[in-house]
């Protein structure tokens, strides 16, 4: 499937940067349309753990249905960037929350600069849903508790789940990883995705040395000494894990380690759902949904997987 007009119309705008180059990317992936949020009640909060963790909570004009699940959700960025008012914290959180009648938390934790590495972040997620998990009533959840975030933020979640379980703690009803970069090295491309990359300008992707360099930096140890805890396909067992819903991008070079992540859950009996969301690349969620079948088809899978 060709990609999406919305994309198509602005590949002159980035055929001449450079890979790596993101800085130069605003126009393309900058919407045509102003977003127009939903109905939604938006409140700030600050969750404790080892640092105040700024949170938003997203609930329908009127609060969630009783029986409504709840999610908690962490935006991408490559563990350098990203915030609560990107269209993948804001634009998600007010969709899924108004659409699925249900509480959506969106939690902006700690980045991988100026020294920090990880763990942080993932103690960051761990605080956020045991937080959301202690303080269940009072938030007004009545039904099941996942946790999700793309592209770093899938990651995030990834790891987290494992950290939860190898330390007994708590663990969520579902774990929504859309377009995950699961793996800290490198990976093979099928020739579907090859002649699929190959109608892409460089700069709209993520070199293999560049990406290892960065997620090297981001743990702040070698590639080699990657875990579960790091990256989710590093680990060593993937069992005895919630059920995954894992969304990947047909115009996308971190794909196939989506692929291989949900291929090795199901593997070891965890119950996966998985498919290619055709006709974008990666980062779709942060376009305005009306202007991407693609976002909105999506967006209506993570529900379907919530039971909304």
């Amino acid at each position: 499937m060709p990609l999406e007009e919305i994309y198509l119309k602005k590949m002159h705008l980035v055929k001449d940067v450079p890979a790596g180059d993101w800085m130069t990317l605003g126009p393309f992936f900058a919407d045509d349309e102003p977003y127009v949020g939903r109905d939604v009640e938006i409140k700030h909060v600050t969750i404790p753990g080892q640092v105040q963790i700024p949170a938003r909570i997203y609930t329908p004009a009127g609060g969630a249905a009783s029986d409504a699940p709840a999610l908690v959700w962490f935006h991408g960025g490559a563990f350098m960037g990203g915030d609560l008012d990107m269209g993948e914290s804001h634009f998600v959180s007010s969709e899924l929350a108004y659409l699925g009648k249900m509480t959506v938390i969106t939690v902006d934790y700690r980045l991988c600069n100026d020294g920090v590495t990880f763990p942080a972040p993932q103690e960051d997620a761990t605080a956020a849903i045991a937080w959301v998990q202690s303080n269940k009533a009072q938030l007004g959840i009545g039904g099941k508790i996942y946790a999700g975030g793309a592209s770093a933020g899938a990651c995030l979640t990834g790891s987290t789940v494992q950290i939860l379980r190898d330390k007994g703690l708590e663990q969520v009803d579902g774990a929504l990883l859309i377009y995950p970069v699961a793996h800290g090295g490198t990976w093979e491309f099928s020739e579907w995705q090859q002649e699929r990359l190959a109608q892409l300008p460089a700069a709209v992707g993520f070199p293999d040395e560049w990406r290892k360099g960065l997620n090297s930096r981001i743990m702040g140890k070698p590639l080699d000494q990657a875990t579960g805890h790091d990256f989710p396909g590093d680990g060593s067992f993937f069992g005895n894990l919630p059920a995954h819903l894992v969304i990947n991008c047909e115009f996308d070079d971190l794909a196939p380690s989506g692929e291989r992540y949900a291929l090795d859950l199901a593997r070891a009996g965890v119950t996966v759902t998985q498919y290619t969301e055709l006709g974008v690349p990666h980062g779709h969620l942060n376009k305005n949904p009306k202007e991407v079948a693609g976002a909105r088809n999506s967006l209506s899978n993570m529900l379907k997987f919530m039971g909304r």
